[in-house]
């Protein structure tokens, strides 16, 4: 669930929630994600126009299995090509 407000000057804000379908006793302390953001617009300091956004956002660290982790890399992708019964396809 994502509950945001888009203002005049092109900022969101938002809050938004995940809840898994595992329970604690199953999977350990959470089934449950939170977290805040802000979306600025680069248009509000620069001159020329620009469709690229600043996103501050705030997710507490929590043991939840359902969390995304903000990560440039992903790890799967990363360490894929190590897994002997994966299909290895080179990169191109």
């Amino acid at each position: 669930m994502d509950l945001s407000k888009q203002f005049d000057s092109g900022v969101v804000a938002g809050a938004y929630f995940a809840k898994t379908d595992l329970s604690a006793e199953e999977f350990g302390e959470g089934s449950f994600t939170k977290g805040v953001y802000v979306s600025i617009p680069f248009d509000l300091f620069t001159i020329k126009p620009s469709a690229n956004r600043a996103v501050i956002a705030w997710t507490p660290l929590t043991r939840d299995g359902g969390q995304m982790l903000a990560r440039k890399y992903h790890l799967y992708r990363v360490t894929e090509a190590r897994d002997p019964k994966a299909e290895f396809t080179p990169a191109q």
